[in-house]
């Protein structure tokens, strides 16, 4: 289970661990460095983050946490992807729905 795997759907939250193989893909060039944040909610799949350096909540899927305690109140580092700036709010949360969901069926077919 090496690179192939996780960056071919899972640019979600499989990207940052793969080097140059996701370079030219989905993720662009919208990949940010590892953020910390406070877990304001938490759903199955994704998280309501507030960004430890005081911007607005992001809605991020659990692939993309990097480390720490994923429950209300905790204390994580996240990958986040910064938006394309078109489609507001709810395509942004579709997006993420949706590349959280590549990158879970990429994480588990490794």
């Amino acid at each position: 289970g090496g690179c192939g795997g996780g960056c071919g759907g899972g640019c979600g939250g499989g990207c940052g661990g793969c080097g140059g193989g996701c370079g030219g893909g989905c993720c662009g060039g919208n990949v940010q460095a590892a953020q910390m944040g406070t877990v304001k909610a938490a759903m199955e799949n994704s998280l309501i983050i507030t960004p430890a350096d005081g911007g607005a909540d992001l809605f991020v899927p659990r692939s993309a946490l990097l480390d720490g305690n994923p429950e209300v109140g905790g204390l994580v580092s996240f990958q986040h992807q910064g938006g394309g700036g078109g489609g507001g709010a709810a395509a942004a949360a579709a997006r993420e729905r949706a590349m959280a969901r590549a990158a879970e069926v990429a994480w588990a077919a490794t």
